[in-house]
């Protein structure tokens, strides 16, 4: 029933983006069984609840696939009608050209620019990983998902997501699988011509655990990612999943045309191939029933869950309290809590920024900070609340290494999970500088705010004296540049007939008289070819 969910969601996908004459065929198309695996076999979630703290996180990092994740969202159950599905790219519809979070039930990161969703996902696996440490408790755990990332050859040759890679393998979180859609094609040539290096070996040198499955094979797929979530190694997991690009439209198949909407005039032999039947947008009753018992199997295991947590809740009425606080956004009164500063107080910026931390670090428990290799100058650092690391997930001060990039996506991933809010800090840097204020002609433009006037500007540097004129002979002067023993080369382009350096004439073209004092250049002067 799988596969045949995986061949619907592809025509979905066709059919969707024949209608907007717009988007990327390419991923729903060669990532069809993907899918199928993951929402309609191995994921955990909720489709009533599409918030549960408890749920496997998904995210699409190779955004521009967006049909991809709506075509599954909408078989799956969530509140995405076969409507919204129609209207994709449609203004304001639930399926815009990209996943929005907070927009599409069902999305959890907002993702378009290639690997950011990499790092969001570290993000979300770091946040499980301190929200297991700081919530559960011997007897009862209320936080042990999977956080699952789609991403394809354009994202893993961005920076930003190797960077989040090496964090995520340094700290060993174990929770973060990541789906790479293998297919050797980007938009402009075939990978192969601008990429050659051993993406397996780059992530086992990092930490990773990597395994190769045919994309396409579903029980392959499922075998790979079972052993990813069951394996408690230390070692996030890389599935290399080999997949052709389009495939179900041959005429695009494998190809860099499948990267955009080229598909679209051949929308109807494909959907004939899938064995699909003339009416669009065709999901069969079977594949609805087979997902409609699937939500039925999950929401039983989600009413396992609330019961554990309900046990929880009562053996922890103070944990129970923080982590509802956090999940509602509730901030104490913090005001009274942080230190007040006398007006024109001489005290850096930043060293008030650390006196002011400290008490919005002891009264917001899911408060974490971090720094890029700065703590020591910015000042960002909690005390009194550890250091998250793979030896203590339950420290709230994050270690980026010099990974400022990866440290915005990570970021990024920490605010989507839901629970946590984050300070950073970046490089201290001095003013800018005083713009100059308007001239009386022009008044000030309306959204500029007013400022208080400042100090008077510097009075203007006075005109530079023209230089002294020598009273010493033109002919003593040439004579006293001759000898001097001064390092100067003719690599400056010098007028000198001979250079002072090797001694050599040089190669300009010079008109000569009887006297070598009275040469002179005429155009084109060279510097000595043998100048350092």
């Amino acid at each position: 029933m799988c596969a045949q969910a995986a061949d619907e969601a592809r025509g979905l996908a066709i059919d969707s983006i024949s209608k907007a004459a717009s988007g990327h065929m390419g991923l729903p198309l060669g990532c069809a069984e993907i899918g199928a695996v993951l929402f309609g076999q191995e994921m955990s979630y909720n489709p009533a609840d599409p918030s549960w703290i408890n749920r496997d996180r998904f995210i699409l990092s190779a955004g521009h696939g967006s049909m991809f994740l709506y075509s599954w969202l909408h078989m799956a159950g969530y509140e995405l009608s076969l409507e919204e599905v129609k209207n994709f790219r449609v203004k304001d519809s639930k399926t815009p050209g990209h996943p929005e979070f907070g927009w599409t039930p069902g999305v959890e990161s907002t993702t378009g620019p290639l690997g950011q969703g990499v790092g969001n996902g570290v993000g979300m696996a770091a946040a499980a990983k301190l929200a297991g440490a700081a919530l559960n408790t011997p007897e009862h755990s209320i936080i042990d998902h999977h956080v699952v990332v789609l991403c394809g050859d354009g994202c893993l040759q961005e920076g930003v997501a190797n960077e989040a890679v090496a964090f995520a393998g340094h700290e060993k979180l174990d929770n973060l699988i990541l789906m790479y859609d293998s297919n050797g094609v980007t938009l402009d040539k075939m990978a192969e011509h601008t990429q050659s290096e051993d993406v397996q070996m780059r992530f086992e040198a990092q930490g990773w655990e990597v395994l190769t499955v045919d994309g396409h094979d579903m029980d392959a797929v499922t075998k790979a990612y079972r052993y990813a979530k069951e394996s408690d190694n230390g070692k996030p997991t890389l599935i290399v999943c080999k997949t052709i690009i389009g495939k179900g439209i041959d005429e695009i198949a494998g190809t860099c045309a499948a990267h955009g909407e080229a598909g679209v005039q051949y929308a109807d032999s494909a959907r004939e191939g899938l064995g699909l039947p003339a009416d669009k947008w065709f999901v069969s009753g079977e594949t609805y029933k087979y997902f409609a018992d699937h939500k039925s199997a999950l929401i039983g295991k989600y009413g396992e869950w609330e019961k554990t947590f309900g046990a929880w809740k009562s053996a922890n009425p103070d944990k129970a309290k923080a982590l509802q606080d956090a999940i509602d956004g509730t901030t104490p009164d913090i005001d009274a809590a942080i230190p007040h500063f006398e007006t024109g107080k001489s005290i850096a910026t930043r060293v008030a920024g650390a006196e002011v931390l400290q008490p919005i670090a002891n009264a917001m428990p899911f408060y974490v900070s971090g720094s890029a290799d700065l703590h020591g100058s910015n000042k960002n650092y909690m005390k009194g609340v550890g250091d998250f690391s793979k030896n203590n997930y339950a420290g709230r001060n994050f270690y980026y290494g010099i990974r400022e990039h990866a440290m915005g996506a990570i970021l990024n991933g920490l605010g989507f999970y839901g629970l946590f809010r984050a300070s950073v800090r970046l490089a201290p840097r001095a003013p800018p500088a005083r713009r100059p204020s308007h001239p009386p002609s022009a008044p000030a433009h309306p959204l500029h705010r007013a400022r208080a006037p400042g100090p008077a500007p510097p009075p203007p540097r006075p005109a530079r004296a023209p230089p002294l004129q020598s009273a010493t002979p033109p002919a003593v002067r040439r004579r006293a540049r001759r000898s001097s023993s001064s390092p100067t080369t003719c690599g400056r382009r010098c007028a000198s007939l001979r250079c002072r350096t090797c001694r050599s004439t040089t190669s300009g073209r010079t008109t000569r008289s009887a006297s070598a004092r009275t040469a002179r250049r005429t155009s084109r002067w060279r510097p000595c070819r043998r100048s350092a």
